[in-house]
């Protein structure tokens, strides 16, 4: 198997139709060893049957935004493997009333939201768990249709 005991923690399983979950579900289906992340307790308990489908190992709360957050959620993968592999990143977040009217409407709170829990949130994630990867590991960042085409909303 292609990954076969790689140690992977996922951030941004939101539901079965999420990209972390394909990316999940193909590390799986590889040997990987899962650790899966929620930033609310709606979403975890809706990926809670994600994560025993997938043979997950652990199910851990994290807030991206919350550096104390990224220190416990590392001190527990710490814990549980030792050490990490690949840490994929697969997590946006805007504010519902910003992506809905029009891109000049968008306030700047708002914008200041989604450039944090969208783009900086991988820098915190990867200074936070830095210490964790194992020589020669991988960061996975995930991008969409809207970074190359303009989209509505």
């Amino acid at each position: 198997m292609l990954l076969s005991g790689k140690r992977a923690l996922i951030f941004g399983t939101a539901n079965q139709h999420s990209l972390a979950y394909g990316v999940a579900r193909q590390f799986a289906a590889h040997g990987a060893r899962l650790a899966l992340t929620y930033r609310s307790e709606s979403t975890g308990k809706r990926i809670t049957p994600l994560a025993e489908e997938l043979a997950a190992e652990t199910l851990l709360p994290c807030d991206l935004n919350n550096d104390e957050d990224l220190q416990r959620t590392a001190a527990a993968v710490r814990e549980l493997f030792g050490g990490l592999d690949v840490l994929v990143h697969s997590v946006a977040f805007a504010k519902r009333e910003d992506l809905a009217g029009r891109t000049l409407d968008t306030s700047r709170t708002g914008f200041g939201l989604a450039m944090e829990s969208s783009v900086y949130s991988l820098l915190a994630a990867c200074r936070a768990f830095e210490p964790l990867l194992a020589p020669g590991s991988t960061v996975i960042t995930m991008s969409y249709l809207g970074a190359e085409k303009l989209v509505p909303h």
